[in-house]
């Protein structure tokens, strides 16, 4: 965005705004789950992740949420009872995506959603709108995808350690 805009979110639907460079923070709430991940595309458009999570998923839900007014409003995009989502991450302008047993891309900013299923995934990272990698902090596996999340392929198996904090590649080769 800019030197001085910055965004932080938290538990209980807190959304906190810098417009001074972490001087002073603005706080404001969207609804009560709690907020996990965010994007921001400027000042203005941003999407942000999260949802509850209950004992062994029960009662556990997902939550998407956008603003395009620099988070006067923020306006439900998905709310909906399943497995909480914990990262988001857009490879451009347009094109982002959320692991959650696959994936769920978007095309458009946000606005819409396109669930990409057959693994199972908590984390996903992509180095560009084919490729990407996806974790578990359930099952012991790395997955690989090079058409945008419709295919997946195991390319690692542990046998018995999940991962259970996200993945990330720095390119096609390296991660």
């Amino acid at each position: 965005m800019n030197e001085t805009t910055g965004w932080a979110v938290g538990d209980s639907g807190l959304i906190l705004k810098t417009t001074n460079g972490g001087e002073n923070w603005i706080s404001s709430l969207a609804g009560n789950k709690p907020l996990r991940a965010f994007h921001f595309f400027d000042e203005n458009t941003g999407v942000i992740v999260g949802g509850n999570t209950g004992t062994f998923y029960t009662g556990t839900s997902r939550l998407v949420i956008k603003t395009t007014n620099g988070g006067v409003n923020w306006h439900t995009i998905m709310n909906s009872t399943d497995v909480p989502f914990r990262n988001i991450q857009f490879v451009n302008d347009s094109v982002g995506l959320i692991g959650v047993n696959g994936v769920l891309k978007t095309t458009n900013k946000g606005d819409t959603w396109q669930y990409y299923g057959g693994i199972n995934s908590e984390y996903c990272f992509f180095l560009n709108e084919n490729t990407g990698y996806a974790t578990s902090g359930s099952f012991p596996m790395i997955y690989k995808t090079t058409n945008g999340g419709i295919n997946w392929s195991i390319i690692y198996y542990t046998g018995m350690f999940n991962f259970s904090g996200g993945v990330f590649f720095c390119n096609l080769n390296t991660g």
